[in-house]
């Protein structure tokens, strides 16, 4: 009797430790989700309402010569020029629906937004020749492109405003396709955005840095989990751009304040996933295009400003860990422990 009671009341009690754990669990996740919707920059700047999309190809049979073109549509007034926004997928991130939030992001700003692709079959061998390969396919395909916007009736691309961005395999190309434009025939690049480039074959590759505009904006994040690029790549960047006097390089700090945590990780590219994208790399790019382009909002996406380091809040009020921004590489992470 006194065992059966015993069992009883361990019953219960294990009962009770799982129902009220549980609901602990659930009310902490319920009340402290990360907010993805929180506004990037000022809405009223949002110029269109929607965009087209096509899926061209420069007239072979070989994918990687197929892009994707996004155009703003239903815009508030005609848009007669529009920047011109070169996204670089990662190596084997083709799927173009990953991209789609940050894309449609850009078209409502009035950019229009070109997503080459440089892989043959999706995964091509990584051997130092094809990381070339890779950069002057998506110059072709870039090209490519541009006559074919210049050929349509409509919104034209600003050849003056012209920008580059990627994650990893795509970062690797777009410093790349920023140091080889004069000879490839490209428009100058006057943003250049690069999210966890990796580090191999980069000293060897980028044979023409100095081509590199040197007024030029230069931004190159790290992430403090990333085991993938870490910071080699920013690293040998900095190195060897050192005539590009407008550059931030920019820590991402992982929050496990609470649920569901913030890993700052190796991403490819895509989105958006927390709120080192939308605020970090959404904003940057934005604060970027429009201080390059407009002369305002510079202080969203250059520098070490408090607007630029801000990843919004967590329900309660709290700060998500902010960007660490600096002009030089720090010797080791700025984001502790």
């Amino acid at each position: 009797m006194f065992n059966r009671r015993i069992f009883k009341v361990f019953i219960i009690a294990a009962v009770l430790v799982i129902l009220f754990g549980g609901a602990i669990f659930l009310a902490r996740k319920n009340f402290f989700p990360i907010i993805k919707e929180q506004p990037i920059l000022d809405k009223k700047e949002n110029t269109c309402q929607n965009y087209s999309e096509q899926l061209l190809n420069t007239q072979t049979s070989q994918k990687y010569d197929d892009y994707w073109l996004f155009l703003p549509a239903d815009c508030e007034t005609e848009i007669k020029k529009a920047p011109l926004v070169v996204m670089l997928h990662g190596w084997g991130s083709t799927d173009v629906a990953k991209s789609k939030d940050w894309i449609k992001h850009l078209t409502a700003k009035g950019n229009i937004v070109v997503f080459p692709f440089y892989e043959e079959r999706g995964l091509e061998n990584l051997g130092r020749g094809d990381w070339v390969v890779f950069a002057q396919r998506t110059a072709k395909v870039i090209k490519d492109a541009i006559v074919w916007l210049q050929g349509i009736k409509g919104i034209q691309p600003d050849l003056d405003k012209f920008v580059l961005t990627g994650g990893s395999m795509g970062a690797f190309i777009a410093i790349n396709l920023s140091a080889i434009w004069p000879e490839n025939n490209l428009p100058e690049p006057k943003v250049i955005m690069l999210i966890h480039p990796p580090q191999r074959f980069l000293a060897e590759t980028l044979k023409t840095p100095q081509n590199i505009p040197s007024n030029a904006f230069l931004s190159c994040f790290v992430a403090d989990q990333d085991i993938i690029a870490a910071r080699g790549g920013c690293d040998t960047i900095w190195q060897l751009t050192g005539q590009v006097q407008k550059r931030d390089y920019i820590w991402e700090c992982s929050d496990n304040y609470s649920e569901p945590r913030i890993r700052a990780g190796h991403i490819p590219l895509g989105g958006p996933e927390n709120n080192l994208e939308t605020y970090g790399y959404w904003k940057t790019l934005d604060g970027l295009i429009d201080c390059a382009f407009y002369d305002k909002n510079c202080e969203q996406g250059f520098g070490d400003t408090a607007e630029h380091r801000y990843l919004g809040q967590w329900p309660d009020g709290t700060p998500v860990k902010e960007l660490k921004i600096s002009k030089e590489p720090p010797l080791i992470s700025p984001c502790g422990k």
